[in-house]
């Protein structure tokens, strides 16, 4: 079992269900997954495929969310990027990463246009700074250079050498859904850097499914649970409990773009 694939069973089961409240906005579960979808027929049609990895660079949001699902029914790696880094931050995380396609907003796509020097041109990622196993995209990344053009570039908008996706427009059929492995990496969540340059861990689909069943099991959070998150989903505690633990339970989740100790306290108490 994966996030992705317990996401899936829930929108299937329950497509009714209110999975997500932001900014006034509600979206059931199969809603959610409509907009993930296309999110992953976008990623598909800009040459992602299985064993990329697509880099978020966005606020907290409903896109977020949408994308984060559509990166790994893609079959692709989501690479979790800090909303407050700028430019030599995003270089080495862009670079490190090896990530191919960055999901973001107008103003994360206006900071990446201020990075001049493009990633390296061969196709392979920069590990130097990055931890756990690498071996297991090689293949998969080796079979996609073919395909691999400059054909989707009208979606796009050039970041210092990566491609950039601001939106998901797509109203052609529903991708097929491309369910990952557990042994399969899923995410790479970058260290603050304190000490030196931030550093990649690479977290697999198993480690996520796991983490989600252990917490979920000791909250007794079920279905029936509302969840109030006002942390950052690029950081892993927001995205690997608040988002994954909501999606494992099939739960509903209230999200803010960030704290407001105000705003959080009515909308507990709107909601009890």
């Amino acid at each position: 079992m994966s996030i992705v694939q317990a996401f899936l069973d829930h929108s299937e089961r329950t497509p009714e269900r209110v999975c997500v409240r932001f900014a006034g906005e509600s979206l059931s579960y199969g809603e959610l997954r409509q907009r993930a979808l296309a999110w992953a027929a976008v990623l598909q049609d800009q040459g992602v495929a299985r064993g990329d990895r697509v880099a978020l660079f966005l606020p907290n949001s409903v896109t977020f969310i949408a994308a984060y699902l559509g990166i790994q029914l893609a079959g692709a790696a989501a690479v979790l990027v800090n909303t407050q880094y700028r430019q030599n931050e995003l270089r080495h995380i862009l670079n490190d990463s090896g990530a191919f396609v960055v999901v973001s907003d107008a103003h994360g796509a206006a900071e990446l246009e201020r990075i001049t020097e493009p990633r390296t041109t061969n196709d392979e990622p920069r590990n130097e700074g990055t931890t756990g196993r690498q071996d297991d995209f090689s293949e998969s990344r080796a079979q996609n250079r073919e395909r691999r053009t400059e054909s989707a570039e009208p979606r796009t908008a050039d970041g210092g050498g990566w491609r950039v996706i601001r939106a998901a427009p797509f109203a052609g059929p529903e991708p097929p859904i491309i369910l990952p492995k557990g042994d399969e990496v899923a995410l790479l969540a970058y260290t603050s850097g304190t000490t030196g340059r931030a550093k990649g861990a690479v977290l697999l689909q198993r480690n996520l499914a796991a983490n989600s069943a252990a917490v979920t099991q000791a909250w007794h959070w079920t279905h029936a649970d509302c969840l109030l998150l006002t942390l950052p989903l690029f950081h892993i505690h927001g995205l690997g409990v608040g988002l994954h633990g909501t999606l494992f339970s099939g739960a509903s989740l209230v999200l803010y773009e960030h704290f407001d100790a105000t705003v959080a306290l009515q909308g507990a108490a709107e909601r009890r």
